[in-house]
């Protein structure tokens, strides 16, 4: 027997329309529950990477709230910006609210 799990899939694309600072924070379209790998981040089409802290050692971003909790921010690393023309993508899996 084959099992099929259903997941709802939220996408919401974000127009940058001015440069931002390094480490800005970025409020998100649809709220996710932090730390539970329900969230992607593209800019241009490139896939961003969840870094294990703010300096961006290991990533691009950081998920912003305290795992298990419901979040609609991430914040960028302190290692770049946002400029104005890119666009960022969020892809959210499962349903947290609006």
């Amino acid at each position: 027997m084959k099992i099929s799990t259903i997941l709802n899939e939220h996408s919401s694309v974000m127009k940058i329309t001015a440069d931002t600072d390094k480490g800005a924070t970025v409020t998100l379209q649809k709220k996710y529950k932090v730390g539970a790998g329900v969230l992607d981040v593209y800019i241009n089409g490139e896939k961003l990477i969840k870094s294990s802290d703010e300096a961006g050692t290991d990533g691009h971003y950081v998920e912003v709230g305290t795992a298990k909790t419901i979040s609609n921010q991430i914040k960028i690393t302190n290692d770049w910006n946002l400029e104005s023309g890119d666009y960022l993508e969020f892809v959210v899996r499962g349903e947290w609210g609006e």
